[in-house]
């Protein structure tokens, strides 16, 4: 149960660092920087893998922070559901 706690508690945390304005300010950097490299992909020379690759890593790096925070939220939701229904019985 411990385990729910712990998961919970992080699940919080997240949710209060995204809140936070060191949070909004790292998702919207996230969001700009992916953004960004959408664009250049669209003229990227596809002949050149190098800069593909380099943009296809640009592109993917702001991507993982903002699915790492999603999941830590979700999961910690998905805790307190369950402390909650374990509380219930």
């Amino acid at each position: 149960m411990s385990d729910l706690f712990d998961t919970a508690k992080l699940g919080i945390d997240a949710e209060r660092f995204i809140s936070s304005d060191v949070g909004k300010y790292i998702i919207a950097k996230a969001e700009h920087d992916a953004n960004e490299a959408i664009n250049k992909m669209k003229t990227v020379n596809t002949a050149d893998s190098d800069a593909v690759s380099k943009i296809q890593s640009d592109l993917l790096i702001p991507d993982k922070i903002i699915n790492w925070l999603s999941e830590v939220i979700n999961e910690g939701q998905a805790c307190e559901y369950q402390l909650r229904e374990i509380e219930s019985q």
